[in-house]
């Protein structure tokens, strides 16, 4: 998300998780390279799914 939007405001109308205009990429690998122009303003949620299909918690990278 860029700075200044805050995570209760980056979260879609239908209380399903972030909105998807947020999305930057689904990786279905076990690492990702930001973009030279993503890597400053922005922040970002990660999440993780297992071999089982369950979704586990975010993780914030770059939030202050």
């Amino acid at each position: 998300m860029p700075d200044g939007v805050a995570m209760d405001k980056a979260l879609a109308a239908d209380g399903d998780g972030l909105d998807v205009k947020y999305l930057q990429k689904v990786v279905y690998g076990t690492s990702y390279q930001i973009p030279v122009d993503k890597q400053k303003g922005y922040w970002y949620v990660v999440r993780a799914y297992d071999g089982y299909g369950r979704e586990h918690n975010p993780i914030s990278i770059g939030m202050d």
